[in-house]
């Protein structure tokens, strides 16, 4: 694929898809100080290199699939590359840039916060005791 290779898939070219810019979650970070146990910014290293920062050993992060939309560039990814979905989320943020971890029974406050912030957030699953993994995929 060049640059200038339309990807029907995404509705961009390769080079506009690359170029994208990159969000700046510092402003809404700053408006949920004191609101939050923990924030990742899913980077390189994708779910597992990034969320087991924020869970303390003997916890576990129990992720639900599907419950955000999968940007369609991780789909297309994933297809062309035959790359399985461990590994998907070993490398890439599959459309959750930053994943936030609040009080059980706050969420609904955080959230009304995040989408006077500009965005749509949603709840993808929660921290739970006694779990040998520190990140799970669950149906």
């Amino acid at each position: 694929l060049q640059p200038g290779s339309k990807i029907k898939e995404l509705g961009r070219t390769v080079g506009e898809e690359l170029l994208k810019v990159h969000v700046n979650y510092a402003p809404l970070l700053m408006k949920l100080a004191g609101s939050l146990h923990g924030a990742v910014h899913i980077t390189g290293g994708g779910f597992w290199g990034n969320i087991p920062r924020v869970v303390p050993e003997g916890l576990q992060a129990r992720i639900h699939r599907g419950s955000w939309p999968v940007s369609p560039v991780f789909q297309f990814l994933q297809e062309k590359g035959r790359i399985s979905e461990r590994e998907m989320f070993e490398v890439f943020n599959m459309g959750a840039g930053m994943i936030l971890v609040a009080d059980r029974g706050e969420e609904g406050s955080v959230m009304r916060k995040i989408r006077s912030g500009g965005f749509e957030p949603h709840l993808i699953g929660e921290i739970v005791d006694g779990q040998s993994e520190n990140v799970k995929l669950v149906d």
